[in-house]
């Protein structure tokens, strides 16, 4: 939701706040999908994609907020 914000934004201040706040909600996925493997119930290599889609996400995102900066 807040990406879809973050594209309507019509100022680039509010534009880095959304995105920046879709990483944070990214952080947390990362926070919940540690500590679900930390309790064994999901096999790790179920979890892993998961992880690495997360980790994508925060360099694209970070790229993202980078470049608009400038």
């Amino acid at each position: 939701m807040n990406v879809e914000k973050g594209q309507a934004s019509q100022a680039i201040a509010d534009f880095v706040s959304k995105y920046s706040i879709v990483g944070k909600e990214v952080h947390g996925i990362r926070f919940w999908l540690r500590l679900l493997a930390s309790t064994k119930l999901v096999p790790t290599d179920r979890l892993m994609p998961l992880a690495d889609g997360a980790n994508s996400l925060l360099s694209i995102l970070a790229a993202i907020i980078k470049n608009s900066r400038f």
